[in-house]
C-alpha cells in the first residue's frame, strides 16, 4: 500500500466515523425555498399541509395560520432571500432524535432590512424533507 492510499484510507475511515450516516441526505435549500414560497404568498394552510407531521400534531392548523399573520405578515413581502448556512442535527431540545437540518436565511423584507429566518426540516421515514419549525428574527 503507497503512502497516498493509505492516507486516503484514514481520512475516508475518520470521514465515515465523524460524520452522522444520514449525511448523503442532505437537504436541498430548493425543497426549504419553495416551502418558504407559500409563508410568501400567505399560504398558511399549505404550509401547514406540506409540513412534517410532527408539526401538524403538535400544532393545529387555525394555531399555525393565527401564529404566522402574527409574526410573519407585519415584515411585508420579501425584496431578497439568500441562504446562509444549514446545519446537520441528530437531536434537538424537547423532540426525539432524528435526523435535521436547520437551514439559515439573510432574509430583506419591505419592513425590515434585515432579518433571520430559520427553517427546521426533519427526513422522514419516507425520505422527504419536511418542515418542522419556523423562526423569524
Amino acid at each position: 500500500m503507497t503512502r497516498s492510499t493509505s492516507l486516503f484510507a484514514v481520512t475516508l475511515l475518520l470521514t465515515s466515523l465523524l460524520s452522522p450516516c444520514w449525511a448523503t441526505d442532505t437537504l436541498p435549500t430548493t425543497i426549504v425555498e419553495q416551502w418558504l414560497a407559500h409563508l410568501d404568498h400567505h399560504e398558511y394552510q399549505e404550509s401547514w399541509q406540506t409540513a412534517a407531521h410532527y408539526l401538524q400534531r403538535a400544532i393545529p392548523a387555525p394555531q399555525w395560520t393565527q401564529t404566522l399573520v402574527a409574526h410573519r405578515e407585519p415584515f411585508g413581502k420579501v425584496i431578497q432571500r439568500q441562504h446562509s448556512t444549514t446545519e446537520y442535527k441528530g437531536t434537538l431540545p424537547g423532540i426525539p432524535n432524528g435526523q435535521y437540518a436547520i437551514a439559515h436565511f439573510l432574509t430583506s423584507f419591505e419592513k425590515k432590512d434585515q432579518a433571520l429566518e430559520t427553517v427546521v426540516m426533519t427526513l422522514e421515514s419516507n425520505g422527504t424533507w419536511k418542515a418542522i419549525g419556523y423562526t423569524i428574527k
